[in-house]
């Protein structure tokens, strides 16, 4: 039975990992196999972008970036990913391609990037959680921990609205859920969605 791949999106601060986490337990939960994973990788790649992340904007090219996440990507979908779907499992990512639109678009031509993601696997389905920038920063201000370049307000008022094109776009499969409310209320929001999808 081939497998699913389900990606979950948003400005920082919308939930994508608690709900990564959530939803791949629901699923569970109701007989599906089930590999919840992320972008960036844990790999050595991924720890690079990570650290990049908390670097000064400046000191790293766009260009750069954007090729690192997608070095990041095909090693994930060639370890990961493809193997997971073609063996039955549905894969949920915390985020995917459409961040890579969203965020590495936003200083390179989208196209290029959208270019680099050629051979990736496109998503069954991609979850947009939707949440006021304002929002999620505050959720952002509540974990504690060292915001990286993106974490600023006025860039995430930014990623709201590339998000919405993102949407309105039409890339296949990309569906809305309201991304406020209590964890709960949101997984079971999702859950719906994937339930409506025939999963």
């Amino acid at each position: 039975m081939q497998g699913k791949l389900i990606a979950l999106e948003g400005i920082d601060g919308s939930g994508t990992t608690t709900q990564t986490r959530a939803l791949a337990d629901a699923l569970a939960k109701r007989g599906h196999r089930v590999r919840p994973t992320c972008e960036p990788t844990e790999t050595s790649t991924g720890k690079a972008i990570r650290e990049m992340l908390h670097a000064p904007a400046e000191s790293v090219s766009p260009e750069s970036m954007a090729l690192l996440f997608a070095a990041d990507r095909a090693q994930h979908v060639h370890e990961v990913i493809r193997p997971a779907v073609e063996n039955g499992e549905v894969v949920i990512c915390d985020r995917y391609i459409a961040s890579s639109w969203v965020y590495q678009g936003m200083r390179v031509p989208p196209t290029w990037v959208l270019s680099l993601a050629r051979g990736c696997p496109w998503p069954d389905i991609t979850f947009v959680l939707s949440v006021s920038p304002e929002h999620g920063m505050d959720r952002l201000m509540q974990r504690g921990r060292p915001l990286d370049v993106f974490e600023r307000l006025d860039v995430q008022r930014y990623a709201a609205t590339r998000y919405d094109e993102y949407v309105l776009t039409c890339f296949p499969g990309t569906k809305v859920v309201d991304g406020t409310g209590t964890p709960e209320q949101v997984t079971a929001r999702l859950l719906s969605a994937c339930v409506d999808a025939g999963l």
